[in-house]
């Protein structure tokens, strides 16, 4: 008898735990999409429609790659160049790069009072493709969160680069 017990104890347990984890294969997921979905709304955001007050600086960071526009970080911290970094992000449009031709790339990181936002810059060799600022979940690595074409922004960031060698 108490073996009848156990066992109806142990079939009600297994029974409750499957539907728990059923709930749960599907709700985590759904939860996650979610959030990753705000994670890459918020990041583009901060990206595209960045507002040079709330910008403290802007820094060039080095790639480790043969055509790094920068070999050591720098921080810029001009509000005119700061201003102009801005627009021309705010200036950039969704874009799907065709094969891309890499002239030189470059971190960049906008830092405010609140937080930091990083992605990438790549200006290509020929117009078809321009200056494209990629937002990825890791920076330099991940989901792609987009593309983004501001040809405006690579001669900017090539000047205030080779300003400050």
């Amino acid at each position: 008898m108490g073996g009848d017990g156990h066992t109806h104890h142990w079939q009600f347990m297994k029974t409750r735990y499957s539907k728990l984890l059923a709930v749960l294969m599907v709700a985590l997921p759904l939860g996650c999409s979610e959030n990753a979905k705000q994670d890459r709304i918020d990041r583009i955001a901060e990206v595209i429609q960045c507002n040079a007050k709330d910008v403290q600086e802007v820094v060039l960071l080095p790639l480790e790659s043969r055509v790094s526009l920068v070999e050591r970080p720098i921080a810029i911290k001009d509000g005119a160049a700061i201003d102009a970094i801005c627009k021309a992000l705010n200036s950039a449009s969704k874009f799907l790069p065709n094969h891309p031709s890499t002239k030189w790339e470059v971190k960049v990181e906008i830092r405010t009072r609140k937080t930091k936002v990083s992605f990438v810059v790549f200006h290509t060799e020929h117009d078809e493709n321009g200056t494209v600022v990629s937002i990825l979940s890791n920076v330099t690595w991940g989901w792609n969160y987009g593309h983004f074409r501001c040809d405006s922004l690579g001669p900017l960031l090539a000047k205030l680069a080779k300003q400050q060698k």
